[in-house]
């Protein structure tokens, strides 16, 4: 889809470094973000979890567990679609107030007619697990973003944008970002999303950051000469005498 948001001919009246530029004041600035789900999801688990959490006995560790045993044999949930796995659809999900994920295929669970051997399950699960905490860590990176109490918020925005499928960062006191003390740096660049060019892990993750600019033919720059180009806006005196905020 970039193909048709961003202009990449040489010839472009608006450079490739103004557009990658851009990109979070127009997330930040749209009303909602859809997010178009091909994966195909089961239909049962949501309603299963759906039902769980309205329990007066609801209990978050317990449900955790329960989203893994299901998913030793049904791949088909939200947490594995690859939205969670790619680092440019990240900033979508990151810059927005508000996201919808649209689903375009419900399915049947699989669960039930998938055998596993005791080993197999223990491999997946442990597979599994490691998947869902690469979504939890995305959640943790949005509310520190948008200078949420992240430990208060942590698994009911898990929930709206998983089982709900529709996030509403206001509704966890959280605001436009990025909050004054968010730093990119942590949680964003221990994340396991990937990117074809090892550049696009500074062109997607410092415009995070106030005062950074992309520089100009910024798609010519290796990965160690756009890292220190960064690190060198953010030390560089602005002209005030005062370094770089950030």
């Amino acid at each position: 889809m970039d193909l048709f948001c961003i202009d990449q001919s040489p010839d472009s009246p608006i450079s490739i470094s103004e557009q990658l530029q851009a990109i979070p004041q127009i997330y930040k600035s749209s009303r909602i973000t859809k997010v178009l789900i091909e994966t195909p999801l089961c239909r049962e688990w949501p309603e299963t979890a759906s039902r769980a959490r309205l329990s007066p006995y609801f209990d978050v560790d317990v449900f955790t567990e329960a989203e893994i045993r299901h998913s030793r044999k049904c791949p088909n949930m939200l947490i594995f679609d690859p939205w969670f796995e790619r680092l440019w659809t990240r900033q979508e999900g990151l810059y927005a107030m508000k996201i919808e994920m649209v689903v375009l295929a419900w399915i049947q669970c699989r669960r039930h007619s998938v055998h596993l051997s005791a080993m197999d399950r223990w491999t997946v699960e442990g597979g599994r697990t490691l998947q869902q905490q690469y979504v939890k860590g995305f959640i943790r990176d949005k509310l520190t973003y948008h200078g949420s109490q992240r430990d208060a918020n942590e698994f009911n925005c898990y929930f709206d944008l998983i089982y709900n499928r529709h996030l509403n960062i206001l509704d966890f006191n959280g605001r436009i970002g990025p909050a004054e003390t968010y730093l990119p740096v942590t949680d964003a660049w221990r994340s396991a999303r990937r990117t074809t060019h090892e550049r696009d892990y500074v062109l997607a993750v410092m415009p995070d950051v106030d005062g950074y600019t992309v520089p100009k033919n910024a798609r010519r720059y290796s990965f160690k000469s756009l890292l220190a180009d960064a690190f060198d806006q953010f030390t560089r005196n602005d002209g005030s005498g005062e370094p770089c905020r950030r």
